[in-house]
This record gives C-alpha cells, structure tokens and sequence, in this order.
C-alpha cells in the first residue's frame, strides 16, 4: 500500500514536470542546469523504488527536500518564495507536505532515535539522580524519613530513603 502512495507522488511530480517541459519547448525557453539535475534525479527515483525499495522512502524524501529548498527544479520555472536568505520552490512543496504525512510515523521513529538515550546513558542518569536524592536525605531525622516514605517518591527518591534508613539501622545494631 505505501509503495503505492510512493508511486501515486512520484507519477504526480513527473506529470507536473512534463507538463512544464512540454511548456518549456514550446515558448522556447532555455532549460538550466538545475532542471536536468532535477529530472536525473527524478527518473532515478523509479529505478531506486523499483529497484531498491527499502532505501527509497529515504531517497525520494532527501530528494523533496533538497528540491523545495531550491537544491534544484523538476520544472523550468520557477515559482517560489523567500524567507531571508532561504528560498522554498512551491512545486515540490505540497509533494513533501503529503510525502511527511504519509510517513509521519516512520520521522516521528527516526527522530525519536535519533534523541534516544542509550542504555549506559538511562543507568548513569538513575545513578546520578539517587546520588542527588541521598545527599539531599542525609540530614533528615529518622521521623521525616518515615513519613516521607509514605510519599508518593519517584524509585530513585525512595530507594536513597531506604538505604540511608538502613545504614542507619545497621549502626545503631549492637555487634
């Protein structure tokens, strides 16, 4: 189904960028080189999507965006806008919106990886947090310790209470 989609997006912007051809031809326009760098990468898109469907969704992806930021054109005009010294191309633009929408959950993936902590990183994060909550603990009577595991602490908090209600127990133990 989404190899589909992928088609349906690639079909419309190869429509649109025949149509702006056969336009081109006609008024005699000159075609720039960013237009044939759009159009090879184009053409190559059905290669990849055929060819090597895992890596297209990427491809195609890096292709839109590099294309709605002016990187180069699928059409020999150009209709577009600019923000200080970034320029968008219009055309490109809904392909990339519909392209994002249709893989939103795979980008909200990628970039959630992207940010995630390693493991080492969660343990040494849980480790520094207890240390946080023993030092803030030490100086607290055995009554506010009591009462204060009664709480709702999150586990490193709690666990500080216990050991330092523990290692206080364990000195107060004749030998």
């Amino acid at each position: 189904m989404k190899t589909q989609k992928n088609l349906y997006l690639l079909l419309a912007l190869s429509i649109i960028s025949i149509t702006g051809i056969i336009i081109g031809l006609l008024n005699k326009w000159a075609f720039t080189f960013e237009l044939y760098i759009g159009l090879t990468f184009l053409v190559s898109c059905f290669v990849v999507l055929f060819k090597f469907k895992k890596n297209y969704n990427y491809y195609f992806g890096l292709i839109l965006i590099f294309s709605t930021f002016n990187g180069f054109q699928f059409v020999p005009f150009q209709v577009g806008f600019g923000i200080g010294f970034l320029k968008f191309q219009l055309i490109p633009f809904p392909i990339l919106l519909i392209f994002c929408y249709a893989h939103k959950s795979r980008i909200l993936d990628l970039i959630q990886s992207i940010n995630a902590e390693s493991e080492e990183e969660k343990a040494n994060d849980l480790q520094s947090r207890y240390e946080k909550f023993k030092i803030d603990f030490e100086n607290l009577s055995d009554s506010e310790i009591e009462n204060r595991l009664g709480y709702n602490l999150t586990p490193e908090a709690k666990k500080a209470l216990l050991t330092i209600k523990e290692e206080r127990e364990n000195k107060n133990l004749p030998n």
